[in-house]
């Protein structure tokens, strides 16, 4: 039909809402708060407007990581391979105003709780170029104090790189049949 919206994403299983259902969220929703939700600010990599939520993601200053205990340490992530490699990006915004506030992400550090992936081209979706991001923003700089050692790979300290390298073909791996 001519006109209508359309989702893009598949039939998710079960009944609709139904009327009861709506109406009492609509009541809990006047009487509780939703501050946190209500500061989100920005979203980064984001698919189109009727997308799943795929993850939330709680960015903190180094100054504040550097307080957390070190156990909790090793839940976090720094920002700066994302940053600089240029998978991180804001939909529709400008270059030069993007990469003013990602050079702030850069310096944070991130726990992040994924709820599924994205599973489409996101290059070609946006119409981004990783490589000419990572070019543009190959002058940032991380965390002033370096990537923390009890971040990254669950408290390891690694250090994510981006390279290639030479794989071998599929049959020269050996196979085991159980």
């Amino acid at each position: 039909m001519e006109g209508v919206n359309k989702s893009t994403h598949p039939e998710v299983p079960g009944e609709p809402t139904h009327t009861s259902t709506a109406l009492l969220e609509t009541a809990t929703a006047t009487i509780q708060g939703f501050g946190p939700i209500n500061k989100i600010h920005q979203h980064l990599c984001a698919p189109d407007a009727d997308a799943r939520l795929i993850g939330l993601e709680y960015i903190v200053s180094e100054e504040l990581f550097l307080t957390l205990p070190d156990e909790e340490k090793r839940m976090w992530h720094s920002h700066e391979y994302e940053v600089k490699s240029g998978v991180l990006f804001m939909p529709g915004m400008p270059g030069p105003i993007q990469r003013q506030d990602l050079e702030k992400v850069c310096k944070t550090y991130g726990k992040v709780f994924h709820f599924w992936q994205v599973d489409k081209d996101v290059e070609k979706g946006f119409g981004v170029s990783f490589d000419k991001e990572r070019e543009n923003r190959a002058y940032m700089t991380g965390p002033a104090h370096g990537i923390h050692p009890l971040a990254n790979g669950g408290g390891k300290g690694l250090k994510t790189v981006l390279r290639e390298v030479d794989c071998k073909p599929v049959d020269s791996v050996p196979r085991v049949f159980v």
